[in-house]
């Protein structure tokens, strides 16, 4: 193992262009570990090795056993990633509450994070974490904006927040993977990638989570990433959040009610069979409540989709044009 993990390092900073005092710094080591580590004079510890995933997201097991992949890699500007680097804000449910299950009628439920995208060798990391209310996340957001070292930016994150979350980003031609990591949590976000040179901003995407609160649950809902603070009240986010659904004609189902009630309380004549009140009661609601089983049934979507519309409307809130 000794020569294998010697030689990918070596081969990773190398390859990554990387000096050994910015890889000592940005894992807390000293140089002269990191040097002894390449010469082979002495061997990796395991607080360094779990460091190195951390940070650089590496699998362990191929880097100590295998020899790395030298074959030439893309830089980050050739491969248009560039326009990613950045702290970004979240706004999103809280998600202790569910479907059917929300009792806070003051819609003071929506949460906030913060996501920073930095470069680490020729792909793309991420740190971020989840805060309870916008002051906070607005105050690390300006911390992370400050800043120019990559290497700071994981101390800057547990100096405002108790779990801090460390992932990679992935693209493909059309979405956006960021996907966080904390000690017993995991979380992936999906956003659209827009057909773009220009500096991404952020939008409109899909979280895949366990909830918190009392059940822990999978957990998917909607959630925005933004460049900027989106200058829209609260109340307001959040209803956007909600994708409220289309409008359901119900005119059909309107005039057999009004039929129906006009034969139990109105149509009355000496054929008419003798119901009690609770009875005419009993079978107004039967119906009513078929009614609008059928209706849940029918338009309910069975999954959520980000359209096209719903990425632009977020993008120009994002942008500044609401």
């Amino acid at each position: 193992m000794d020569n294998i993990f010697s030689n990918n390092l070596k081969n990773y900073l190398k390859e990554n262009e990387i000096t050994q005092t910015q890889f000592a710094k940005s894992l807390s080591v000293s140089v002269a570990s990191i040097s002894n580590y390449i010469s082979g004079v002495s061997e990796p510890t395991l607080s360094f090795l779990l460091k190195l995933k951390f940070v650089y997201g590496l699998n362990l097991d191929s880097f100590l056993t295998l020899p790395l992949n030298l074959e030439v890699k893309q830089n980050l500007e050739s491969q248009n990633l560039t326009r990613f680097l950045g702290n970004y804000l979240i706004y999103y449910f809280d998600s202790s509450y569910y479907i059917g299950r929300a009792t806070n009628t003051q819609k003071n439920i929506l949460k906030f994070g913060v996501v920073s995208i930095f470069s680490s060798g020729n792909s793309l990391g991420s740190y971020g974490c989840f805060l309870a209310n916008l002051g906070k996340a607005l105050d690390l957001k300006k911390d992370l904006d400050k800043n120019t070292e990559n290497s700071n930016i994981q101390n800057i994150f547990s100096s405002h927040a108790e779990i801090v979350y460390n992932g990679k980003i992935e693209t493909s031609s059309t979405q956006i993977f960021i996907f966080l990591k904390s000690f017993n949590d995991s979380t992936l976000l999906i956003f659209n990638n827009p057909p773009s040179n220009k500096q991404y901003i952020g939008g409109l995407g899909t979280a895949n989570s366990v909830s918190r609160g009392r059940e822990h649950m999978p957990c998917i809902q909607y959630i925005i990433l933004a460049r900027n603070e989106i200058d829209l009240p609260q109340g307001e986010i959040y209803n956007l959040l909600s994708l409220d659904v289309a409008d359901i004609s119900v005119h059909n189902e309107t005039e057999k009610l009004i039929d129906l009630f006009k034969n139990l309380y109105i149509k009355t004549n000496e054929n008419s069979i003798k119901l009690e009140e609770y009875q005419k009661k009993k079978i107004f609601e039967d119906a009513l409540e078929k009614i609008v089983a059928e209706n849940i049934d029918t338009n309910i979507f069975r999954f959520g989709k980000i359209s096209a519309k719903d990425d632009d409307i977020f993008y120009r809130l994002i942008k500044g044009e609401n």
